[in-house]
């Protein structure tokens, strides 16, 4: 069992370049969940998925897309799970539909704010894993996935 460290962490994003785990290339079939991204928390290090410093609440932004000669957008649902470093469990964090998420950056009055959850957090060597659940067939390509974290 993780110590909890005090405080109320230092706010950050994670960006698809910050998962060591890419499912990009691989076939995602519509109606099941298939984890598409995974972030190993730091040694020595706890995360929560969501950011209020200060008040200025952190926003979940993402846009899934297909590796088509003109990329397009994939409808379905992001899960966000924490998980042990075994994998063994999943303790589900959020669920929210891409349509809820992908014009948050341009738009604040559409923004899908994310406060901390200080009480989920993850601890080391732990795993944040993205899942996916798409409407319909697709290969993954190149997307956008931007989520606000707290990290102790």
């Amino acid at each position: 069992m993780a110590v909890v460290k005090p405080g109320n962490g230092d706010p950050s994003v994670l960006g698809l370049n910050d998962f060591e785990f890419n499912a990009k290339g691989d076939t995602i079939k519509a109606g099941r969940w298939t984890d598409i991204y995974k972030f190993t928390v730091p040694v020595q290090e706890q995360v929560a998925i969501g950011s209020d410093d200060n008040g200025n609440v952190g926003i979940l932004y993402g846009i899934i897309k297909d590796n088509s000669e003109t990329p397009a957008e994939v409808s379905g649902v992001i899960r966000i799970s924490r998980r042990p470093a075994r994998e063994n469990v999943s303790d589900r964090q959020l669920e929210v539909r891409t349509e809820m998420i992908k014009d948050t950056m341009t738009d604040r009055l559409k923004a899908y704010f994310l406060p901390v959850k200080r009480n989920k957090r993850i601890g080391e060597n732990s795993k944040l894993v993205i899942e996916f659940m798409p409407d319909t067939d697709f290969v993954l390509g190149d997307s956008v996935l931007q989520i606000p974290i707290t990290r102790w």
